[in-house]
């Protein structure tokens, strides 16, 4: 089955920031793949860097700011800073 064009548009990549690939991003935020772009095509979480056709890349802390923002915005406490 061919998978639909995708509604975002990638950020260009800065070397600076640390970036990492889908798998760490689904396991920081407790969502899979499918929800993640699910999100992503709402304009709702981060949008990735294109390293390739195939390969694409998240900034880290925009991941965990979403998860402390979505967390927040369900009503619950989170302790910003705790590793």
């Amino acid at each position: 089955m061919a998978m639909s064009p995708q509604c975002w548009n990638p950020q260009p990549f800065n070397p600076k920031f640390n970036w990492i690939r889908l798998d760490e991003v689904k396991a920081i935020v407790f969502r899979s793949e499918q929800v993640i772009y699910a999100l992503m095509g709402k304009g709702s979480f981060p949008v990735p860097a294109k390293l390739s056709p195939r390969i694409s890349v998240w900034r880290e802390d925009e991941v965990k700011q979403w998860l402390i923002d979505s967390t927040k915005a369900n009503g619950y406490a989170v302790a910003e800073g705790a590793q």
